[in-house]
């Protein structure tokens, strides 16, 4: 499974009491949130499947800057003619064209001996563009705790619930049962 996050997720202010960010809504500060709270999500998972001994690799990766609607949909589409000039030519200029975004999504999801886990992004430059890597250091990688309050607090908000249960390990080239994760109401 592969979780698309951001680097920018770097810069979020991680607030678990606003996660639909209905005080005080800044656009930028519910995508970076957002985009932390898919790191979390993406680690959880795979801690989750390696304690029910379950064969899931759950990879989170960054695309880098690259062109997509994000400053350019929604709400900054009202933004007026000046911001979209400028957000237009900016994107042109700094962001790379959409396939070369999703090469760290190819990058994770191809690579069979990719350990899960991993979190993905460019290797260039602040993580902008560049060549697919695996990134260590990052500190939501690390916190388990906020990733585990985030996975319940979820489960709490949705009503929706993901007993993982251990499946047998099968031998090569036999998959195991699709509906091994299966929610429950």
């Amino acid at each position: 499974m592969v979780t698309v996050s951001s680097e920018g997720q770097r810069f979020a202010r991680f607030d678990m009491t606003n996660l639909n960010a209905q005080h005080r809504y800044r656009a930028a500060f519910a995508y970076v949130q957002s985009k932390r709270a898919n790191l979390y999500f993406a680690m959880e998972l795979q801690r989750k499947a390696d304690a029910a001994g379950l064969r899931l690799r759950s990879m989170a990766v960054a695309p880098g800057l690259t062109r997509s609607n994000v400053l350019t949909g929604g709400a900054n589409g009202a933004r007026g003619r000046a911001y979209r000039i400028l957000t237009n030519l900016l994107l042109r200029i700094a962001f790379r064209p959409t396939p070369e975004g999703a090469r760290t999504s190819l990058y994770a999801s191809t690579v069979p001996d990719l350990p899960g886990g991993s979190y993905v992004a460019p290797d260039g430059p602040f993580q902008l563009r560049g060549e697919p890597a695996l990134r260590h250091r990052e500190r939501a990688i690390q916190d388990r705790a906020t990733a585990h309050r985030l996975w319940t607090l979820s489960e709490q908000l949705t009503g929706v619930h993901y007993p993982l249960r251990a499946e047998p390990v099968l031998p090569a080239g036999r998959h195991a049962r699709p509906d091994h994760i299966a929610p429950t109401p």
